[in-house]
């Protein structure tokens, strides 16, 4: 396996779009209900849902989705009552709960062909369309007047994309007449019902299902209605118009929707100049998403910051609709990092909890509310619940997630072709050529491995073109055909196989999945370890606590049970980059850091939980590390609980302990020093011990904890209100601290941090984001200097000096 130096994080999310010649351009034509006249074409048809199902892992992942939250939500939320939704009952109420849900669940229904989830979508349809008034509008009764007197067209959206998908799977014949007099009633709206609240945010989905009706019915007055919410809708032209992260995951892309009515470049250059905005400002870590909890905030981007589920979903969304608009795989690189590394976190590995916000470094993930330098919203955010009212959004919305990513692995082209966008165990069945049918069975691991084996079943020789995406992260794939070898270019591009083809052909892409380490320049030079489209993370002892819940749907935190910091290995020679071993085949198998929360990794040992496989255990143990290797079993900080219960994308920062960055990159001062150092739940640390230790190595001329890269270099205490000293000046020097700390020891005065008796320990004032991260604990803090001073009196090298004694740049 091949190991790369480190490289920045932008390269993943250039304001660039992908030259030309690696592009698929738009063209008019294909079998699939293709943009008719005066819209401008599309470089990619959509298949109907239910053309391509899940082999492999990813039906697994839709089995877990169908059993769990999404498939019972039914059972237990009550926003899903059907006998008292508005919904259904148009005298009731009901919001974006029922859409919301009923999106995901229809799509899920078709892609895994279960009967019993058909019945049930087939029956809200029914009840649904039943609520259609003469005058277009439906649903609920109260929505005409919601919105400062007039209609909220909000929640109406995603459900009209249920309705789509259902009438694109079953045909049913009601479905776009309803559809053209709802739309022939939001179109008589003033101003007012298109330029406020949410809808004025989020009118990409509006775009996207008039755009549909219209190559169905070709009605002129779809056209003003597109025209009249471009002209009303929020401006996301190169601009953020709007913190709030779901509706710049939906948002941002409006610009370049319109530019298939409008022809304009510069409105689709304005999504690809959005997009940078928000993941320049936002998007330091990895995972393929940005700081949004709730809302996005100038100075809050670091790796604590999360991302919501709502906003993984619709970001997904959001790529796989520009992958066919613009023909960039740029768009399909980053929805398989979120649908990899971010979404399977964001779920618990049963598939029952979501929790609202998935983070790339978590210390904790508990049922506590975060202070505003966490998180923005007050209430707890990081538990596993099925959240029916506490979250309520995410586990309504994030069932489109899979089922989506499904349907689009494959798209048809405008030419009568097919094109392979995404890739993961799949079969595929459309029309090529002349309109006849064909099937593409496509076996693979991938992302786990880096081989795709298609494999076609034809009724007869036809002449077609089969496209293949190469990620940006590919620099070197490989195409057989038949054994044969054919040209293939390097990442990130599209390239065509033009031939005939016969019943029977194969074709064989390897895509080899490079080592790889980005930095985040914006969070202080941190680092994240790349393998292809997977991000690594260490893995972390993880305690799953029930707090609640049913023993069908129990809700749990989960707590880590070994220590979230990384550090270098002594050894007989200076430390060292050891290339990962492959993800597959014989020998020794170390275990991998994979994509987020329970992984789909088919050799992934795990909690006593459902998973993607059915519960197989790894086979083969870790192999052992050269001496002076990077040490990254069990200590990982910033790391996810083991891979199952957090973020599988994690950032690696320098910092206090100093620890080897894998680039051999520069250190920087600690900006959370509460969560390193021991950071273990239930360690009691004495501070006036740690203290001392701050002296002692004053004494001799040993750099500070909070010291960076130069070795007497003082930082500003990032937290001064949490430490000692609270509260006397902004800039507090960590050694001018710890001195006072001591002489109060020697003078029997006692420390800030006690209360009124003397010499009493309190309660850490934020126990969710200190040492020890659980909440209620009483929190010493002696531990974490007794080592770094006990590494000084045995003569052992601190973790500084051996990442000092690295040669730089590490050697590709």
């Amino acid at each position: 396996m091949a190991t790369a130096v480190a490289t920045g994080a932008t390269s993943r999310w250039a304001t660039a779009a992908t030259p030309d010649r690696h592009r698929i351009p738009a063209a008019r034509g294909g079998h699939y209900s293709p943009n008719a006249s005066p819209l401008h074409p599309t470089a990619f048809l959509k298949l109907p849902p239910g053309r391509v199902t899940a082999r492999g892992w990813l039906a697994g992942q839709l089995k877990l989705q169908l059993e769990g939250l999404c498939g019972r939500y039914e059972e237990f939320s009550h926003f899903l009552d059907f006998t008292a939704t508005g919904w259904v009952r148009p005298d009731k109420g009901g919001w974006e709960e029922v859409p919301y849900w009923l999106r995901g669940y229809a799509d899920l229904a078709i892609v895994t062909g279960d009967a019993s989830a058909l019945a049930t979508t087939r029956r809200w349809m029914d009840a649904i369309l039943a609520t259609g008034q003469s005058d277009g509008f439906f649903g609920p009764k109260a929505l005409r007047t919601s919105l400062n007197g007039g209609p909220d067209f909000w929640p109406f959206l995603p459900l009209i994309q249920a309705l789509r998908s259902w009438q694109e799977y079953s045909g049913d014949t009601r479905i776009i007449p309803f559809l053209s007099r709802f739309f022939r009633y939001m179109n008589a709206q003033g101003p007012g019902a298109f330029d406020t609240s949410w809808i004025a945010l989020r009118w990409g989905d509006g775009l996207d299902s008039v755009m549909w009706l219209y190559n169905r019915t070709g009605d002129a007055f779809l056209l003003d209605l597109v025209d009249k919410i471009h002209r009303y809708g929020a401006d996301w032209g190169d601009n953020l118009v709007n913190p709030h992260n779901v509706n710049i995951a939906q948002g941002f892309r409006e610009p370049a929707q319109f530019a298939l009515r409008s022809g304009s470049a510069t409105d689709t250059r304005n999504t690809y100049g959005t997009y940078a905005k928000a993941m320049d400002a936002y998007g330091q870590f990895p995972g393929g998403g940005f700081a949004g909890d709730e809302n996005a905030r100038p100075g809050h981007g670091d790796p604590r910051q999360g991302f919501e589920t709502c906003g993984i979903v619709e970001f997904m969304a959001s790529h796989q609709l520009l992958t066919r608009i613009t023909g960039d795989p740029l768009w399909a690189d980053r929805c398989e990092e979120l649908a990899f590394n971010s979404l399977p976190a964001s779920l618990d590995p049963s598939g029952k909890a979501v929790h609202y916000i998935t983070c790339a470094n978590s210390v904790d993930l508990d049922d506590a509310p975060k202070r505003d330098r966490q998180f923005q919203n007050p209430f707890a955010m990081l538990a596993y619940l099925p959240g029916v009212d506490q979250y309520r959004c995410c586990p309504h919305n994030y069932g489109m997630g899979w089922p989506y990513f499904t349907e689009e692995l494959w798209l048809a082209t405008p030419d009568g072709g097919l094109a392979a966008a995404m890739y993961a165990p799949s079969e595929v069945s459309a029309k090529v050529a002349d309109g006849t049918e064909v099937t593409f069975t496509e076996e693979t691991g991938y992302p786990f491995t880096d081989t795709v084996e298609l494999t076609l079943t034809a009724p007869k020789p036809l002449a077609f073109p089969l496209v293949l995406r190469v990620p940006a992260w590919c620099a070197d794939p490989e195409i057989r055909v038949n054994g044969q070898r054919v040209a293939a270019p390097a990442g990130p591009a599209f390239t065509r196989i033009e031939r005939t083809w016969s019943s029977g052909d194969r074709v064989t892409l390897r895509l080899p999945q490079r080592t790889t380490v980005r930095t985040w320049a914006e969070n202080h030079d941190s680092v994240s370890v790349d393998h292809g489209p997977l991000t690594y993370s260490l893995r972390i002892g993880e305690e799953y606590e029930r707090i609640g819940g049913s023993d069908s749907f129990p809700e749990y935190a989960v707590h880590a049970t070994s220590p979230l910091e990384l550090r270098a290995r002594p050894g007989p020679r200076p430390p060292r980059r050891v290339p990962a071993p492959p993800l597959h085949g014989p020998g020794p198998r170390r275990q991998p850091l994979h994509a987020g929360g329970h992984s789909a990794h088919p050799d992934r040992p795990g909690p006593p939980h459902p998973r993607v496989d059915g519960g197989r255990r790894a086979r083969g143990g870790a192999a052992p590390a050269e001496p002076g290797a990077f040490d990254g079993a069990g200590r990982g900080g910033h790391a996810r609980t083991d891979g199952r219960g957090q973020a599988a994308h994690h950032v690696v920062p320098d910092g206090r302990p100093r620890r080897r960055t894998l680039a051999g990159g520069p250190l920087v001062p600690d900006r959370e020093p509460e969560l390193r150092q021991g950071a273990r739940r239930g360690r009691h640390v004495d501070r006036e011990q740690r203290a001392r230790g701050a002296v002692r190595r004053h004494g001799h001329g040993g750099p500070p904890l909070a010291a960076g890269g130069q070795r007497r270099r003082l930082v500003p205490d990032p937290q001064p209100a949490l430490r000692q000293g609270a509260g006397r000046r902004p800039d507090v020097d960590r050694e001018q601290r710890a001195c006072r700390a001591v002489r109060r020891q020697r003078h029997r005065r006692p420390p800030v941090a006690a209360g009124p008796g003397r010499g009493r320990l309190v309660p850490d004032p934020q126990p969710e984001l200190g040492q020890g991260a659980r909440r209620g604990r009483d929190v010493h803090r002696r531990q974490r200097a007794c080592r770094a001073v006990r590494r000084q009196r045995d003569g052992r090298p601190s973790v500084a000096a051996a990442v000092r004694a690295l040669p730089a740049p590490l050697p590709v």
